[in-house]
């Protein structure tokens, strides 16, 4: 898993809870030293249990449902740390659609393992359906981050998992 994950929930965990939450977080989830040494470089290949480790040990601490996790998270992700981290590649989508569609712009130069590429299928002009496969079963974190998009880029998106690897995006 790319190691930006890791260092993405750190940091929303540590801006918006603080440094202690964090600490508890990570003694909660069993992770040697926080994170394994080469979960600072966001480039690359994170250690799947260690990542899963620490977001149950987050909804544990901080009391919350997956599904409220997983939106947190994407809503920091998309608003926050993605327009910062990736913003050469950031800047050039215009809209929350196109963003959406060229998530995967963001793999390239990964040394990381990622879920396979997205696939879209447009129902109608606004109803977008997104086949995501993940072994490690966090679709919830991609409806979390979509649902984020839309609030990166100001438009109202209704978001639907629709099963463990489908989601329907319906734009405004």
């Amino acid at each position: 898993m790319p190691g930006m994950f890791t260092l993405c929930l750190a940091d929303f965990v540590t801006e918006t809870f603080g440094a202690a939450t964090w600490d508890e977080i990570v003694t909660h989830a069993h992770v040697p030293n926080g994170v394994s040494p080469h979960l600072h470089i966001a480039m690359a290949d994170a250690d799947d249990l260690d990542v899963l480790a620490l977001i149950d040990a987050t909804r544990s601490v901080l009391g919350l449902t997956l599904q409220e996790a997983a939106d947190s998270f994407g809503e920091y992700w998309s608003c926050i740390y993605a327009p910062e981290v990736a913003a050469t590649v950031w800047r050039t989508f215009g809209s929350a659609r196109e963003c959406i569609e060229r998530l995967d712009d963001l793999r390239p130069g990964l040394d990381a393992t990622v879920p396979s590429p997205f696939r879209y299928d447009w129902q109608d002009e606004r109803t977008l359906m997104v086949a995501y496969t993940s072994d490690r079963g966090l679709l919830d974190f991609y409806v979390g981050i979509v649902k984020g998009v839309g609030t990166a880029f100001d438009e109202p998106l209704r978001v639907r998992k629709l099963s463990s690897s489908g989601v329907e995006v319906v734009f405004a």
